[in-house]
């Protein structure tokens, strides 16, 4: 995969729609080339599982706890950015690489 691609999942809300469109917008002018899928919560987790998504701003802890835990008890699907008390965001475990 070409480094400078940056892959969002964007679960349809509102507020993470516009989120993963102010984050596009900076990365845009750094070089990157970020781009966004819609997919379902479901389907976001298993996507950074699979490393089809790089990013997912719109974890909700303890919210989406559920949804979550099976795939950060492995370690194979996400790291958080940020508080885990309040809005995360969430990037596959190579991400970085």
């Amino acid at each position: 995969m070409d480094c400078k691609a940056v892959r969002f999942a964007d679960v349809g809300w509102t507020d993470i729609t516009a989120t993963t469109a102010a984050a596009s917008v900076v990365l845009k002018s750094i070089g990157y080339a970020p781009r966004a899928k819609v997919l379902s919560v479901p389907v976001t987790y298993k996507s950074l599982e699979n490393k089809d998504i790089d990013v997912f701003l719109g974890n909700w802890i303890p919210t989406m706890e559920g949804d979550l835990a099976p795939y950060r008890d492995k370690g194979t699907a996400v790291g958080y950015i940020g508080d885990d008390e309040i809005l995360n965001a969430l990037i596959n475990t190579t991400a970085d690489q």
